[in-house]
């Protein structure tokens, strides 16, 4: 008897721990664009003025971005051939206090993508996105900063995963990735003043 008042009482915290949660994801789609309707109304744009994007297959909004606004990926077929595009999305561009137009403005980019010709940001795509700003007013970039946007928030950074100190002065030199320098700093002198280098972290 007392194992079932337990499981019992168990079971009724975990709804309502569960409850909790599902309204917070709610209250967060509630105010939220809907990505969709937003990619298909700027095909729309696009094929109205003689643009026409390569099929999408998948629509992703990217949750773990920290500097990336969105991105089109080209999928193939076992011989190579380019069957469609996955279309990446962030988050941050979905919530109803950002400017439509910067949504629209990286949606539009990166269907830009998915035209012929268009994978990088070479003369094809530039002479497209040339073409919508002239005709549709969308200020297409080949890198859009939060500011270009008109966005108030900055995408948070990570910290410094490797942090190389110099044993005389303390002058720290930060790096994100894995180099020369964080493998062998021992090879390495410090910029300020020529002391010998020590990885810290």
């Amino acid at each position: 008897m007392i194992g079932i008042l337990l499981a019992k009482k168990i079971f009724l915290s975990f709804l309502r721990n569960s409850s909790k949660i599902i309204h917070r994801i709610l209250k967060q789609l509630s105010i939220m664009r809907d990505l969709k309707e937003y990619v298909t109304h700027c095909i729309d744009e696009l094929k109205s003025i003689g643009i026409e994007p390569g099929r999408i297959l998948t629509l992703e909004i990217n949750t773990r971005a920290r500097k990336r606004w969105g991105a089109c990926s080209p999928e193939y077929d076992e011989k190579g051939n380019i069957i469609g595009y996955n279309i990446s999305i962030n988050k941050l561009l979905l919530d109803e206090k950002i400017p439509e137009k910067a949504l629209k403005n990286t949606i539009i980019h990166e269907l830009l993508h998915s035209c012929k010709g268009c994978l990088t940001h070479k003369n094809q795509w530039k002479n497209l996105a040339e073409k919508v700003r002239m005709e549709l007013g969308y200020d297409i970039r080949r890198v859009g900063s939060s500011d270009h946007k008109g966005i108030a928030i900055e995408i948070p950074s990570k910290p410094p995963k490797y942090i190389i100190r110099c044993q005389s002065c303390g002058e720290t030199y930060s790096r994100k990735r894995k180099s020369k320098v964080v493998d062998h700093p021992e090879l390495y002198r410090c910029g300020k003043c020529k002391g010998k280098l020590e990885r810290v972290r």
